[in-house]
């Protein structure tokens, strides 16, 4: 649950996705860095959709592109979230934030964000566990 928070307000995930496989093991370090990363995703999700969102807005009007992407995942949410999170083009924790004022659902965005994050959890925990 550590990972909850360090993703919330920090951008070091990949150590705590690595200390995950090295302290427990690839299997139990893979599901508690699966969960920690995408509870740590979706609390930022939600303080950037109920605090931040006005900061949020106010950086991204002059980005006339990003409309365009929020217009995509108004269309298809759970595939650009998914490809998104599949493809990390930018950091997690900024993608939170931009997520956060898009009109994706929170279920959507957290099973997205899951299943887009799986393999790099997946590949960082194994790595972790070659340390031990």
């Amino acid at each position: 649950m550590v990972s909850s928070f360090l993703n919330c307000f920090t951008d070091d995930m990949c150590t705590c996705r690595l200390g995950g496989g090295y302290l427990f093991g690839l299997p139990v370090g893979f599901v508690a860095d699966s969960i920690g990363a995408t509870i740590g995703a979706t609390a930022a999700f939600l303080l950037g959709r109920t605090i931040g969102k006005p900061y949020v807005i106010s950086k991204l009007k002059d980005y006339p592109k990003f409309q365009a992407v929020a217009i995509a995942i108004q269309r298809s949410g759970f595939k650009i979230i998914l490809l998104l999170r599949l493809v990390p083009l930018l950091p997690f924790n900024m993608l939170n934030c931009l997520l956060s004022v898009t009109p994706v659902g929170i279920v959507e965005y957290m099973l997205a964000s899951w299943l887009g994050m799986t393999p790099i959890t997946f590949a960082l925990a194994y790595v972790g566990k070659g340390y031990s």
